[in-house]
């Protein structure tokens, strides 16, 4: 099974996002659906049932000194300018608790004897779309430009779940296994 971990997103703000990413939808850019928006923590790839009671614990260790936070959506962004192939939605307010969360939870989930694979530099955001062709190139960065001081919302991260990534006909589907819940003060 493919997994990951993340902070959901609130409906409210899925909504706006969803609203947001219709002109990329209708210029045949690839979105994520509306229910699937989240913010990607640590890529756990391929694991096994067995793999799955060692991750929680490691998961539980991780969140819980962390106190619930508020993190903010804001201004429109592709992976990269000069050949887009994500478009994304930065974050602002908790960004720097969120690096802080992703290099904890490495380092929590190598203590634990989970191997991670190496990943570049960690940018927190929120991806909203993939660029499979770069026809429209103009149209993707003439709309990242709009878009680029566009706030949608904030909220406060109370925890993070231990997410499923499957495959279906019409793109990925993702559903939370576990969610640790921020304890800390």
């Amino acid at each position: 099974m493919r997994l990951f971990l993340a902070i959901n997103i609130p409906q409210e703000i899925q909504i706006k996002i969803s609203k947001l990413s219709c002109y990329l939808e209708s210029h045949g850019v690839s979105t994520v659906e509306e229910g699937a928006y989240h913010l990607t923590l640590l890529f756990l790839g391929e694991r096994t049932e067995k793999d799955v009671s060692k991750i929680l614990e490691a998961l539980r260790h991780a969140a819980e000194p962390f106190a619930p936070f508020v993190i903010s959506l804001e201004g429109v962004s592709c992976f990269t300018m000069e050949s887009p192939r994500v478009v994304y939605l930065s974050v602002g307010m908790g960004s720097g608790q969120i690096e802080q969360l992703h290099s904890h939870m490495e380092s929590e989930f190598l203590k634990s004897g989970i191997r991670l694979k190496e990943e570049k530099n960690f940018i927190p955001h929120l991806t909203i779309a993939r660029v499979r062709h770069l026809a429209d190139k103009k149209r993707i960065l003439a709309f990242a430009n709009e878009y680029s001081n566009e706030k949608l919302g904030t909220f406060t991260a109370t925890g993070c779940s231990l997410m499923l990534s499957s495959t279906t006909s019409r793109g990925p589907s993702y559903s939370s296994l576990y969610e640790a819940q921020f304890l800390g003060a």
